[in-house]
């Protein structure tokens, strides 16, 4: 209660200021800036969004926190249908956690604000960025962020797609112009969120097409192990040792099918034959664990299909959308990298342990197919949102 009265406008007049929550030269004033959102990160509990906030229904819910009375009065007052309106209508809205961050690269003020302002909770800050600044203090502001901070990138490939960001931007600038304007800035960090996002994205469904890779070549190898386990009436198989090589140890692969009463019974009154020499060799698979894997460069794995590709075939027949800001995708367009996140998420231990199974080829094959499965996914929602 204390916070949101803290938060009610303290006017002499009758007159209040509402937010319209734009980015650039035609910015808010600083101080109902910082104090609107303030309230939007409360009132819609922006930290503690999922990574992907539209249901099963497409449907985008910041609703929030509605628990005081005083909120609809303060949702007017601080224009929070535009703010989500300004969250919801940018196309990389169908990425991991894009809401989230979208709302940390706006809390990046341009300039002091005269009332100043504090940190909203646990990495999320409002930082200042001028917009003449030097392009030195627009990489150390932006790369030290906490945009994208859920997510491990490496600073250099940070650097790397800011300098990019920041040498097109000042392509596009006249001449005799020496420094950013507010819009130059704005668009400078629109990009910098927006390209993280793609980046993120990509390493994530890059990661969950290798673990299905990985789970089809350890369902393969299972099937070739139990074929090699089938038991040949003339073969012996108590043996370890194959041509006279050891190829198992103690407690190795043996046959279910002799009882160790038996055996041991069988062993006292007969005398112990040597080891006998396999009719049929023993594959590399069979050697289990003890045997090192097979190198990258002797196995190659089938590429998976084109993730681009199956979206083509897969995607149901698009419907008219309605006008309201808050409809997205259907179902059935979002919710692959949805399920692709979830199934990173269950084995990336494995992943690391056993990438090196995967060709390089194969692996450079797959996250093409991932950039290029993201960036269709981008590219139809920004068509989807123009159109409604």
């Amino acid at each position: 209660m204390e916070f949101l009265k803290s938060l009610w406008p303290n006017s002499s007049t009758n007159v209040i200021t509402i937010p319209q929550h734009i980015e650039g030269e035609l910015e808010d004033d600083l101080d109902l800036k910082v104090r609107a959102l303030t309230y939007l990160f409360k009132r819609l509990d922006i930290e503690n969004l999922p990574a992907f906030i539209n249901d099963e229904n497409g449907i985008y819910d910041l609703n929030g926190n509605s628990e005081d009375s005083y909120n609809e009065k303060l949702d007017t007052i601080y224009n929070k249908p535009e703010f989500e309106r300004v969250l919801v209508t940018d196309e990389h809205r169908i990425l991991v956690d894009w809401f989230k961050n979208r709302f940390r690269s706006i809390c990046i003020l341009s300039n002091s604000p005269p009332s100043g302002s504090h940190d909203m909770g646990k990495h999320f800050r409002f930082q200042v960025l001028k917009p003449d600044s030097t392009d030195e203090e627009y990489l150390k502001t932006l790369i030290s962020s906490d945009i994208y901070i859920e997510h491990s990138i490496d600073p250099i490939m940070k650097t790397d797609i800011l300098i990019e960001i920041i040498q097109n931007q000042k392509s596009l600038r006249p001449s005799y112009k020496k420094h950013f304007n507010k819009n130059d800035r704005a668009n400078i960090i629109l990009q910098y969120v927006r390209k993280l996002s793609e980046i993120v994205q990509v390493d994530r469904i890059y990661k969950a097409t290798l673990l299905t890779k990985l789970e089809q070549y350890r369902v393969n190898t299972l099937g070739l192990i139990k074929e090699d386990q089938i038991i040949d009436p003339n073969v012996s198989t108590d043996s370890d040792f194959e041509n006279g090589v050891k190829v198992f140890p103690g407690g190795g692969i043996r046959s279910r099918s002799r009882s160790p009463v038996r055996r041991y019974s069988n062993d006292k009154l007969t005398t112990p034959a040597p080891p006998p020499i396999l009719s049929k060799p023993l594959t590399q698979l069979k050697m289990n664990s003890q045997l090192p894997p097979p190198s990258p460069s002797s196995m190659k794995l089938t590429p998976p299909s084109s993730p681009t590709k199956s979206i083509h075939t897969s995607s149901p027949r698009l419907r008219s959308r309605s006008s309201s800001p808050i409809k997205s995708l259907k179902k059935k367009q979002s919710m692959t990298i949805l399920k692709m996140d979830k199934s990173l998420n269950k084995s990336q231990d494995s992943l690391n342990h056993e990438e090196n199974l995967i060709s390089k080829d194969d692996k450079a094959l797959i996250y093409n197919q991932s950039e290029q499965a993201v960036l269709f996914r981008v590219d139809r929602e920004r068509k989807l949102l123009r159109s409604s």
